[in-house]
């Protein structure tokens, strides 16, 4: 009895110490902009302008880009805003986001959502400095302008033409420290080397002028890294130099000290110096005030060389319309907070952050409940040893993720529900080896020691096939899923050794212990009646609920009801992807076009609107009527703009963004305000609309029927009389939507790759023709479950994808009760002519039937877990779970009833493949082997006689 209890009692202080420890790390984690708020960053582009100085907002005739601006060929004639913002979205994608969320607004303006890994300003500056960066033109030069001036040769500004940048870790102060390395082509490399000379001698002279003066002393030139520079940039101009020119912040990257060589690296094995790379050491909180490295800012160091690194390797921002290349620019403009698109995983107040209980966290623990229930049900005291087995793996595989610090998001949390699945397959498995070995008479002892033997594999078979699964899509499944693939790499581990530990353990206590010995039938759930007497020589007659059932029987009605599906699916992947550009998913209901309305608002103060009647959003709108606030002035089609928004809908910039006028030397202030309609209005070339506005106690036709032209006369005649129209800008923007990731096609190599490998290994553990069929499986089930959204039209965002992943996965696992079964009736029949066809085919078809009941076990609690995340989860992701219901569908489908034929199939066709086997040549016999070495032949009767 006491082992039992300390089972008991091990299952309650594993789920007490899970359930104790999710909290805090669920508040600990990193999560991505889905599940935590992050902030939307504005970009305003114009046609690039070297000349500009003040950021194309000096002018009201159009600096910024219109609707009739060059359209891009390349991108189906849309206008370059749009091909902007996808070189934004490509960008986002270098820097390794986990999600982003990309939309145009109007004609001028990429608005993007982000969070990065690392939640900082610093990260936050990284990211609006390299988005609206427009690089390839970098020249190096050094900050004395008399230097430049005597020395300057036309190779400075062209030696870095078509480089690109790498980060290398070099040592410093007995740590690896990240630098920017660019490597200076061979025609250049006498160039490079005058050029460091001239401001070593610079500093050599200076050195000798201020002799006298005692301490360390900073370089007075150094080497500059310049991108875009024009003439009249000037270092002394720019903020760093001791100027007030701010424009010229973003055209220096980088400033680097020539001392003790620091802006020339060459490799250890370079020996004679032939190969200079030009090394830049990123600035960052990680180099102290004496030049020294902190090690306890590694990471503020690396995060610095990838924003350096990413910079110089940005191409230009242009458009090629037809032979003619358009350059554009992109200027950051203000940033906003942006709550978690989906739904934030953690609450926060004033002293404390704890888990939300949002639909996540309710699915996750209805899922657990129900496991827990099915588990138990069916299994009764060991579907509790399953389930503490279970909820270990997936907290180990969850802490670790976490001590990781990679982003949480949906990828993850589906594979966390895989890693659960995984486990659940092992655990699962023991007990039915378990059952089974009772079943043949052992007693209870025996029988969990050969059910320990006989789970080993399938347990290991299922770690490693999710192992390779997750590999590789970390490698190509692109940043989003490549947390799924973290996900999972890691839970393969934990899975095998939960199982290896805690569900042999908690085994071993049940079937040791003395008061189980007669109760056991009770406590498993098993049928006494069928368990034989050994000593009346009975033989086993009980093999599982399902084993006189032939699912195959129904193979001709599921092979053309999945074949149908896959038909379909490429059927209309081919056309819808022809019809809309590759995009074969209806993302209408994702990409739908919105409307607001943006004022822009100059001010000659950094803390205040200085405009009289546009100071708060009060003047702009007010709940109550008769309030005299802008939007309940203006009609549109019948409708005041006030009725089409809300209070929560309307923003102002916090921060302004300063633009330098270099026309009069003075900076002023932009502001911005946001409003979202609910209603969409058109605001094309063509587009027209009934616009009455407020005058005189009346409402009266506005001046003109376009949406931006009536308001902005309208705000600067009567609304606010005698303004400046160079105070203000209007613009109703259109906001298109532009889907990243996941991309489909990153996905289907990951997986396509990740089959292919678990193919070799399946065919390997199991003969070529049960690893093809598995691995086809698979292949059908991860195909069928994207193709059921395709030809049915269901509107979808593409992480409905993810879906795909988990149900190949699952076909895999699922398929191993089966071909691991039949490993054990061939191995243990006592059949002497075994090793043909017809008898390998009987035990696979045995295998199916008998492990048909533990297959449907695990498929019930799988099928409840993705119903309770598809019903109680966030609305944005259910469709996913959808995906992954289907996949249980099919697989089930599969797995059942074609698994068994289509391996019996690929074995007939093996089977007429004619290998001519390579045969050893008989020695003749009575002919002894001659020793060709000193020993006599006595001894070599010797040793025979001996062995």
């Amino acid at each position: 009895m006491r082992r039992y209890v300390g089972c008991v009692l091990m299952c309650a202080a594993v789920l007490l110490g899970v359930g104790g420890a999710s909290a805090p790390m669920i508040a600990k984690m990193n999560s991505d902009l889905a599940y935590s708020d992050g902030k939307t960053l504005y970009f305003k582009a114009s046609e690039y302008d070297e000349t500009s100085s003040n950021g194309n907002y000096g002018d009201q005739d159009g600096r910024f880009l219109d609707q009739d601006q060059i359209t891009d060929p390349n991108n189906d004639g849309k206008m370059a805003i749009y091909t902007l913002a996808n070189t934004l979205k490509e960008r986002l994608d270098v820097w390794n986001l986990s999600e982003y969320e990309v939309s145009v607004q109007g004609y001028d303006t990429i608005a993007v959502s982000v969070r990065p890994k690392v939640d900082s300003d610093t990260q936050y500056t990284y990211l609006e400095n390299y988005l609206s960066f427009s690089g390839g033109d970098y020249e190096l030069d050094v900050t004395d302008e008399s230097v430049s001036e005597e020395s300057k040769k036309d190779s400075w500004s062209s030696m870095l033409d078509g480089a690109e940048a790498f980060i290398q870790s070099i040592e410093m102060g007995g740590y690896n420290f990240p630098v920017v390395l660019v490597k200076i082509p061979d025609s250049y490399k006498s160039d490079f080397t005058d050029l460091l000379k001239a401001a070593s001698d610079a500093n050599s002279s200076s050195d000798e002028e201020d002799s006298e003066s005692s301490g360390a002393k900073e370089d007075a030139c150094k080497l500059v890294l310049w991108a875009n520079r024009v003439d009249g940039d000037l270092y002394k101009d720019s903020p760093s130099g001791g100027g007030s020119n701010t424009n010229l912040s973003s055209k220096i990257l980088a400033v680097e000290s020539v001392s003790n060589d620091n802006a020339v690296y060459y490799y250890d094995n370079d020996e004679d110096k032939e190969n200079p790379y030009l090394r830049l050491i990123p600035s960052s909180t990680a180099i102290t005030t004496d030049g020294t490295y902190n090690p306890e800012h590694a990471q503020e160091a690396y995060d610095a060389a990838v924003y350096l690194r990413n910079m110089f390797n940005a191409s230009e921002l242009s458009v090629n319309d037809g032979g003619a290349s358009h350059r554009f620019a992109l200027r950051f403009t203000y940033s906003e907070a942006a709550p978690a698109r989906v739904e934030s995983l953690n609450a926060y107040t004033s002293w404390s952050v704890f888990p939300a209980m949002g639909g996540t966290l309710i699915a996750t623990l209805v899922t657990l409940a129900l496991s827990l229930l099915v588990l138990v049900l069916f299994n009764r005291i060991f579907g509790l040893v399953q389930f503490s087995a279970i909820a270990a793996s997936v907290f180990s595989t969850f802490a670790v993720f976490v001590s990781f610090g990679a982003q949480f998001n949906i990828a993850a949390c589906l594979g966390l529900l895989m890693v659960g699945l995984m486990t659940g397959f092992g655990a699962v498995y023991h007990g039915a080896s378990l059952k089974d070995e009772i079943y043949k008479g052992r007693t209870l002892k025996k029988a969990n020691q050969e059910a320990g033997k006989k789970s080993l594999w399938p347990i290991l078979d299922a770690s490693i096939v999710s192992l390779i699964l997750g590999v590789f899509v970390y490698i190509f499944g692109g940043e989003l899923a490549s947390k799924f693939g973290t996900m999972l790499a890691i839970g393969s581990v934990f899975a095998l050794a939960s199982n290896l530990i805690l569900t042999r353990l908690g085994s071993w206590l049940l079937c040791n212990d003395s008061s189980m010995q007669t109760n056991f039938p009770k406590q498993l759930n098993i049928d006494a009646k069928k368990i034989p007497d050994l000593l009346k020589e009975e033989k086993q007659t009980y093999f599982g609920p399902y084993e006189k059932k032939d699912f195959s029987k129904g193979k001709k009605w599921v092979a053309g009801v999945l074949g149908s599906v896959v038909v379909a699916g490429i059927a209309t992947m081919i056309v819808f992807g022809i019809q809309n550009g590759g995009n074969v998913y209806n993302t209408s209901a994702y990409t739908e076009k919105s409307t607001i309305l943006r004022i822009d608002v100059r001010s000659s103060s950094n803390e205040m609107i200085s405009l009289e009647g546009l100071s708060s959003v009060d003047d702009l709108y007010s709940p109550e009527e008769g309030q005299g606030d802008l939007l309940h002035r203006v009609e549109v089609d019948g409708k005041l703009l006030s009725s089409l928004t809300t209070s929560e809908d309307i923003a102002l910039s916090e921060t302004p963004s300063s633009v330098y006028d270099s026309g009069n030397e003075t900076t002023y202030y932009w502001y911005y305000y946001t409003v979202n309609l609910s209603k969409y209005l058109a605001n094309e070339a063509d587009s027209t609309h009934e616009i009455r506005v407020l005058k005189g106690g009346a409402f009266e036709p506005a001046s003109s029927g376009y949406l931006d032209e009536a308001l902005s006369e309208y705000l600067t005649s009567t609304f606010l009389p005698g303004s400046d129209e160079s105070n203000l800008k209007v613009a109703f923007a259109t906001v298109s939507p532009e889907l990243g990731q996941p991309y489909i096609d990153k996905l289907c190599l990951a997986l396509g790759v990740a089959l292919a490998v678990d193919m070799v290994y399946l065919m390997i553990r199991f003969r070529p023709s049960r690893g093809i069929s598995a691995t086809l499986g698979a292949a059908v089930v991860g195909y069928s479950s994207i193709a059921f959204f395709v030809f049915t039209r269901i509107a979808v965002a593409p992480t409905v994808t993810l879906g795909a992943l988990s149900a190949a996965l699952l076909s895999l696992i699922f398929g191993l009760f089966a071909l691991n079964k039949e490993k054990e009736i061939y191995k243990e029949s006592r059949e002497k002519e075994k090793n043909n066809l017809a008898f390998r085919s009987e035990c696979l078809h045995q295998g199916v039937s008998r492990t048909a009941g533990s297959f449907l076990l695990l498929l019930v609690a799988s099928g409840y877990g993705a119903i309770a995340f598809f019903g109680f989860g966030p609305r944005e992701y259910m469709m996913i779970y959808l995906a992954l219901i289907m996949g249980l569908a099919f697989l089930s489908a599969y797995d059942l009833s074609l698994l068994d034929p289509v391996s019996i199939l690929f074995a007939k066709l093996f089977s007429k493949i004619a290998v001519k086997p390579i045969r050893k040549k008989k020695a003749k016999k009575g002919n002894l082997p001659h020793k060709k070495n000193g020993e006599p032949e006595e001894a070599v009767f010797i040793g025979i006689n001996d062995y």
